[in-house]
């Protein structure tokens, strides 16, 4: 697990942030190693960093690739997320 320093919160999130994002966007790149956890271990980072600063719901939308290990985190599905797109819409 990634350890979490508490004294600086907002910090800390945004070193999440990033690490979420190389491990999140790495399947879009064949170099970058897959398959060694790094999902895994920076959600669960996450997610534990989020309880610690009380947040009691975590809402995502998960691309196809991802979904698996979202359900196997306990994500579930809870609504049907819907989307309308304004730019063509004249008011």
């Amino acid at each position: 697990m990634i350890p979490i320093r508490a004294a600086r919160p907002a910090a800390e999130l945004v070193r999440l942030r990033r690490l979420m994002f190389l491990a999140m966007h790495g399947e879009d790149d064949p170099k970058r190693p897959r398959g060694r956890g790094y999902a895994r271990a920076t959600t669960e980072a996450l997610l534990d960093w989020f309880a610690g600063q009380g947040v009691t719901r975590v809402d995502l939308h998960a691309t196809e690739g991802a979904e698996e290990l979202y359900r196997s985190l306990g994500f579930a599905e809870h609504s049907i997320a819907l989307s309308l797109d304004l730019s063509r819409r004249r008011g």
